[in-house]
């Protein structure tokens, strides 16, 4: 336990191990804990093994039952899992977390009408928790009822305006229904709250460059996640071309976009639409229509973003004409 609580899983999962070794007549306790451990260590059989031996222990053990069925469901064995999150409801019909993981299988298998009446379920056992709430606006915007969903995210974040989680899957919806400006907002406070956060700053910096919107505090965001996760260095170098671009700084943008293709190239990693349709702006401002015209073109062989593919195509179309 003490391994446990210390975060160190492996040298937990020895010493349980090690201790039915000695001892197999140990309590039901202790099974739950190592099938915990195997649990965050993604052995699933393994800890399925544990919780089935707490429950033959201790048939209502409603942790093990419902952590069970969070297996289960993680294996794709659906109907298993909806059995334990109900047998833990029929012992305790106001248990927040089997609703929540009933609900959560149910919108993980786009049955929405059933996750709706399982978070509404969770609502009013208690309204102060969050996740019912977060989950059932996830629900209705799935279903294309987005003012219901925001209504719901709204309620969560009133109670809680500083949950990165809440503001994550918000911000997630406002960029996926392009309400950019909402979406700016969001990662607005993000970026308050986790400073220290690469991919959140770059996102902020890289939609207001799209908005030509604060473009000298985009840059600064930009920079910062260049410092602070050098791993994705080539996709936040294609923001900060945006950055330059929408300043006019062109010659500036083309030697930090050429950066992005060089590093992305030397990585193997896929080169979006988007960032060859931003060299391709590029190019044309610079009055090298030969080039621009080559980008747009890998940007419609690469087909990863119709918005991209789309202006790329008008482009090379306006380019050739």
């Amino acid at each position: 336990m003490a391994y446990y609580f210390g975060g160190e899983l492996e040298n937990a999962v020895n010493a349980y191990e090690t201790a039915f070794s000695l001892d197999s007549r140990l309590p039901a306790e202790a099974h739950y804990n190592l099938g915990v451990a195997y649990h965050e260590l993604a052995r699933y059989l393994d800890a399925i093994r544990e919780y089935e031996m707490v429950l033959k222990i201790e048939p209502t053990h409603s942790n093990a039952t419902n952590n069970l069925g969070l297996v289960l469901s993680l294996l794709g064995e659906k109907e298993r899992a909806i059995d334990m999150f109900n047998q833990v409801l029929k012992l305790d019909p106001k248990n927040m977390k089997a609703l929540i993981n009933l609900g959560n299988v149910f919108l993980n298998s786009k049955e929405f009408s059933k996750a709706e009446q399982i978070y509404l379920q969770a609502i009013s056992v208690n309204e102060k928790e969050i996740s019912p709430k977060l989950n059932l606006g996830v629900v209705y915007f799935e279903k294309g009822e987005f003012e219901k969903a925001k209504t719901e995210w709204d309620k969560a974040l009133s109670s809680d305006p500083k949950n990165i989680r809440i503001l994550s899957v918000m911000g997630s919806a406002y960029l996926e229904k392009k309400l950019y400006e909402d979406a700016i907002k969001v990662f607005r406070e993000m970026v308050n709250l986790m400073p220290k956060n690469g991919e959140i700053a770059n996102t902020l910096g890289y939609l207001l460059a799209e908005r030509n919107q604060d473009l000298d505090y985009a840059k600064e965001l930009i920079e910062r996640a260049l410092d602070l996760d050098q791993p994705n260095r080539a996709t936040y170098f294609d923001s900060l071309a945006w950055v330059h671009f929408r300043k006019g700084a062109y010659e500036k943008a083309r030697e930090v976009q050429e950066k992005a293709l060089k590093i992305f190239k030397l990585t193997h990693e896929p080169i979006s639409s988007e960032v060859h349709f931003h060299m391709g702006r590029i190019y044309e401002k610079l009055l090298d229509k030969k080039a621009a015209a080559k980008s747009y073109s890998y940007a419609l062989e690469s087909d990863s973003d119709p918005d991209s593919v789309r202006m790329a195509s008008e482009s090379l179309s306006l380019l050739t004409k």
